[in-house]
């Protein structure tokens, strides 16, 4: 039969973790000769501190870092609504309308995700969402280029009204034929 030691030498700071028989004499030694007290378990007089001490060091580590996965969890996984700042390109094909839309974003580390748009009488409001997909990047404000597709359900005059920060749009008024 063994015994799995997993506790450290005092003083020294090595750990025994090894299974090993139990020798005749019923007493339990460590292979990386640490002292052995009357009962057969490791002298440990000095570790209970030292345990302690690292212990509660890496629980905070652990708390601390886990709050900024969860933080950056939330942030790479869920898009968000980005700024159109011009408009690059126009095509029209039948009812079928295709921009490529510029859009300020934080950092490169942005990506464009998906256009959503809804159709009020002949007002067309446009939302470009991106998202986040690094965690580490240098904070320099950049573009990115957002394809959105949109489908009218008439020929006519509608005005394509882009969602941008603060309650502001950025509006361009085509004629569909």
């Amino acid at each position: 039969m063994g015994y799995r030691n997993s506790r450290t030498r005092a003083g020294i700071g090595e750990a025994c973790n090894f299974a090993l028989p139990t020798p005749p004499s019923g007493r339990i030694g460590c292979v990386c000769s640490g002292r052995v007290g009357a009962l057969g378990q490791p002298d440990v007089s000095m570790v209970g501190a030292q345990v302690m001490k690292k212990a509660a060091f890496l629980t905070l580590i652990s708390l601390s870092f886990g709050g900024c996965i969860t933080d950056m969890g939330e942030q790479l996984s869920d898009p968000k609504p980005v700024s159109a700042d011009s408009i690059s390109s126009i095509a029209l094909q039948g009812r079928t309308v295709s921009f490529i839309v510029s859009c300020t974003v934080g950092d490169p580390c942005w990506r464009f995700v998906r256009s959503d748009y809804s159709i009020s009488g002949r007002s067309v409001a446009v939302t470009v969402y991106a998202r986040r997909i690094s965690a580490t990047c240098p904070a320099v404000v950049v573009s990115i280029k957002a394809p959105a597709t949109i489908v009218v359900p008439f020929s006519g005059s509608y005005t394509f009204r882009f969602w941008r920060y603060g309650g502001r749009t950025l509006d361009t008024t085509l004629t569909i034929q």
